[in-house]
């Protein structure tokens, strides 16, 4: 039986730029992404978090 996997996106601010990924724990993936929020911002700062859309 194969597991489940998650495919994420996230954009910028202004929803000209989409980052991609995939995943088979959503969950550890976003605290990995929070995590590196600082990081992120730092170099783009018209990063937005869409965590709250998420269904979990």
């Amino acid at each position: 039986m194969m597991g489940k996997y998650y495919v994420y996106i996230l954009t910028n601010q202004y929803k000209t730029v989409l980052y991609t990924g995939v995943t088979n724990n959503l969950k550890r993936r976003l605290v990995e992404h929070d995590e590196n929020i600082r990081l992120i911002k730092t170099t783009n700062p018209d990063f937005e978090f869409l965590e709250d859309n998420f269904l979990f």
